[in-house]
Order: C-alpha cells, then sequence, then structure tokens
C-alpha cells in the first residue's frame, strides 16, 4: 500500500490524476491524503489498537503503509479551503498540523519519497541548499540575504524573492477577513521604497541569463528541458508566464556530464532521491543553480513522452 501525500491548491492536479489512474491501471493500491481534505471534512482518521496503528478511510481500515509519496510540500499554514462558516482557522490548522505529525511518527519505519519531511525541508531551505552546492561543485548566485531588511551593503540591484510557497495566508482589515497574498520577484534598487516593508524578504545577486533549465531527477535518472529566451534578462519563466501572460516553450536539454554528477551528490548529501532542480545559464555559459524543489512539479515542464517516462520511474521507487 502507497500513501500519498498532496496539497492541492484547486480540486483537480493534472500530476496527481495521472499517477493515481497509472497506479489503478496496473492494480497496485494505493490511498491519497490530501491537507484540505483532512481540514474541510473528516474522511481520515488514525486508529490504534493492540493490532497496532492504522489510517482510517471513511471509517474503513487501510493497511500500513509501505512507502510514502511526498508528492507536494505539505504547508498547513497556507490552508485555503476551510469548512464554511469556521471562525477559528487558526485552531484548525493547528489541529491539522497535529493530524499531519501523527502519520509522520507512526508511519515514520516506512520509506519515504523523496525523503523524510525534515529533509524535504532541509533541501528546500534554500541557505542550507547553496551551502551543500557549494561543497559538491555546482555554482550559486553570489550572494543571498534572508531578511526584513536590505541595508545596501553590496551596492547594487538585487533581485527580490519572496519566501514561500505559493503564497502566504494574511488578515486583510479591509475586507475582514483571510487572504492568500501572492507576491512576484522583482528586481529592485537598494534605493527603493518596497525593500523596507518589515516583511521576511530573499534578496539574491541578480543574474543576467538567457537560458532556463528545468529538471526531474528520480534515483539516477535525470530529464531536463530549457527554455531559451534569446536575450541576456533576469525574469524567471514564473514572471514571464505567469505576469507577462507569455508563452514559455520547453524544449529537451541534455545536462554537461559533470552537472549531472554534481546534482546526484548533492541529492545524497541531502538525502533525497527526487527532486526538480532549476538551473540559470549565465552570459558565459556557466550553470548556476537557483533551486532544488525536492517535491517539484514535473507534469508542467515535460512532454508526453518524458511525463510517461518519469511517471514509469516515480512508480518503480514507490512500488
Amino acid at each position: 500500500m502507497l500513501l500519498i501525500f498532496s496539497s492541492t491548491l484547486s480540486k483537480k492536479s493534472f500530476q496527481l490524476q495521472l499517477f493515481v489512474e497509472e497506479m489503478k491501471r496496473r492494480g497496485l493500491p494505493c490511498v491519497v491524503v490530501d491537507v484540505h481534505d483532512i481540514a474541510t471534512n473528516t474522511k481520515f482518521s488514525i486508529q490504534h489498537s493492540n493490532d497496532g496503528a492504522f489510517l482510517f478511510e471513511d471509517g474503513q481500515k487501510i493497511i500500513s503503509p509501505q512507502k510514502v509519496y511526498v508528492m507536494n510540500v505539505w504547508r498547513t499554514d497556507s490552508i485555503i479551503r476551510l469548512p464554511p462558516d469556521f471562525d477559528k482557522p487558526q485552531l484548525i490548522r493547528n489541529r491539522v498540523s497535529q493530524f499531519v505529525n501523527d502519520i509522520r511518527f507512526i508511519f515514520e519505519d516506512c520509506m519515504w519519497v523523496p525523503g523524510r519531511i525534515e529533509d524535504i525541508e532541509r533541501a528546500d531551505s534554500k541557505m542550507r541548499l547553496f551551502k551543500e552546492a557549494v561543497s559538491c561543485g555546482l555554482n550559486v548566485p553570489r550572494f543571498t540575504i534572508d531578511s526584513p531588511h536590505y541595508d545596501g551593503k553590496f551596492g547594487i540591484p538585487v533581485y527580490k524573492k519572496s519566501l514561500g510557497y505559493p503564497f502566504s495566508i494574511s488578515y486583510s482589515k479591509q475586507m475582514k477577513k483571510e487572504v492568500a497574498v501572492i507576491t512576484t520577484n522583482l528586481l529592485v534598487d537598494k534605493e527603493s521604497d518596497s525593500v523596507g516593508d518589515g516583511l521576511l524578504w530573499q534578496w539574491q545577486a541578480p543574474i543576467l541569463s538567457s537560458k532556463q533549465i528545468r529538471c526531474h531527477v528520480v534515483g539516477n535518472k535525470i530529464w531536463s528541458v530549457m527554455w531559451d529566451r534569446g536575450v541576456c534578462g533576469v525574469e524567471d519563466y514564473r514572471h514571464t508566464s505567469n505576469i507577462k501572460n507569455e508563452v514559455i516553450n520547453w524544449k529537451p536539454h541534455s545536462l554537461p556530464a559533470e552537472i549531472s554528477s554534481q546534482i546526484l551528490k548533492l541529492m545524497k548529501n541531502l538525502s533525497v532521491c527526487m527532486a526538480s532542480p532549476e538551473f540559470l545559464v549565465d552570459k558565459n555559459g556557466d550553470y548556476i543553480l537557483i533551486d532544488l524543489n525536492p517535491c517539484g512539479d514535473w507534469y508542467g515542464f515535460f512532454s508526453k513522452i518524458q511525463r510517461k517516462e518519469i511517471l514509469d520511474s516515480i512508480i518503480q521507487l514507490c512500488c
């Protein structure tokens, strides 16, 4: 039995749907636990008896899983589908967080893919990621700062990035309710009024690049695609796609052997067996790692043939 942790913001995830349908086609049992499902209904429960601890779904006992696939990073602080008329959102988030921890603890002897929650969180931390990446020989941004304030130490414009994905929950005094606040990546000057807003931000040295690489790694297998925008700039594909509404054309790409070897070494050091690394290629042709994405999306970047290969590899790893 495979237990799948998913955290879909909408009620439909093409990646999750494809995975579950293929599992069913192969006759492989699995159950999906979505943090939003836990928040909005009592479909799942954990029960313990002298026979052991089990996860129940709709009152039916599910055999304790042998493996757990964390398809998405589970952010219980970003639950937006709350029960109707629920006036204590933080209370339900705390309860969901405890339930998640109970699942983690009772099934901690299972194999977790791409890794245990704490390993995923460690690999998702930019500061820890870049520290390990440098030790593996990879290039990373020249400097990265996590702070509410930027003092202009480097004396040059910086790339301002929001911390937290894909949004933060905040309270709107005007609307008198919680709202999902979405921020975008910006190139800002150190004198900009938007810098000292008191919020926690991440600043990085701007990387002038003409190409962006998106990979997906399963075990020792690596797939990669490239977006070639033709001119050097600092915008990433999210800004181009989501803000400028331009179509991104990802093409198959072969990573240099040295980069592939360094990525596999990095993932081994971080104890994760699957990830979606991202690189920028600067004007000198150097690959600069900007993210690892241990629970990264693969459906939206790769061709149908590549998705089938990735899907097969993940199922083989999980089952």
